[in-house]
């Protein structure tokens, strides 16, 4: 299952990692857990696809000087798995029709429960092994991701398109959780740069932790100035270590 590795840079920094943690002393079962969670948060993250070197350098610089190395991985680790990694970034990308690395780490951590395909006695392990002789095709993803499939059912069976997404492990159709506080975004204040991608408008701001998406906000800029509700945010690092928040959202009268 190489396809499914997604990235050959993180399987190599990840080994590396492990074995300067057992160089500086550690045993192997010290490691494990993290070591195994470094991976997947490298290949979901896709730390190592823009700029590997400097990355990889940086990394086992900093390595070296850590008088806990776990301590240290986990940091980095919970920093930048936010909840709105898991609740809007992440779940954006599962969305994405092309291969991505969220994708295949899903069908990784299916294959590792042992889930069968939906509605199906196949093994998904089985259904995708190279080393079973059988007419293969793609997984339809509704067999993968039934919640969208559903959804989808629920929709046209009811014949009404309803919005649906997940915050805090909840599922919500067609409505948002209660909001008590109108968040505004202005022009030379919160708002560092403002742009329009097709029918998306992205905010670049410090990082606002509190606003998620599905959340209203008013806009007060130049290019947009009026109300919308939040499509998606994303959370982003530079090289300075300065932190960024994105926030995506269609133009156009609401009604509220």
């Amino acid at each position: 299952m190489k396809k499914m590795i997604g990235s050959k840079n993180a399987l190599y920094q990840t080994y590396a990692l492990y074995l300067l943690g057992l160089k500086y002393g550690l045993k192997h079962n010290e490691l494990k857990s993290t070591i195994a969670r470094w991976f997947v948060f490298g290949i979901l993250t896709r730390r190592y696809t823009s700029s590997p070197e400097s990355i990889i350098e940086l990394e086992l610089s900093n390595f070296r000087e850590q008088d806990n190395i776990i301590e240290y991985l986990e940091g980095i680790m919970a920093s930048e798995l936010t909840n709105d990694f898991w609740e809007a970034t992440l779940p954006q990308r599962l969305k994405s029709s092309r291969s991505n690395p969220a994708e295949s780490t899903y069908i990784a951590s299916k294959i590792f429960e042992d889930n069968n395909v939906l509605f199906s006695e196949i093994k998904l392990k089985d259904y995708l092994s190279p080393l079973i002789n059988s007419p293969k095709k793609q997984v339809e993803k509704h067999h993968i991701f039934p919640k969208n499939y559903l959804k989808k059912e629920i929709n046209n069976i009811w014949g009404i398109e309803n919005n649906f997404f997940f915050r805090n492990r909840r599922f919500y159709w067609g409505c948002r959780p209660a909001q008590d506080v109108i968040y505004v975004l202005r022009e030379d204040e919160n708002v560092l740069s403002m742009q329009k991608y097709g029918d998306l408008f992205e905010i670049e701001t410090l990082g606002v932790p509190w606003i998620h998406h599905s959340q209203l906000i008013k806009i007060e800029h130049s290019k947009y100035n009026g109300m919308s509700f939040v499509e998606k945010t994303i959370i982003k690092s530079d090289a300075d270590g300065r932190v960024r928040m994105y926030i995506y959202f269609r133009g156009g009268e609401i009604n509220v």
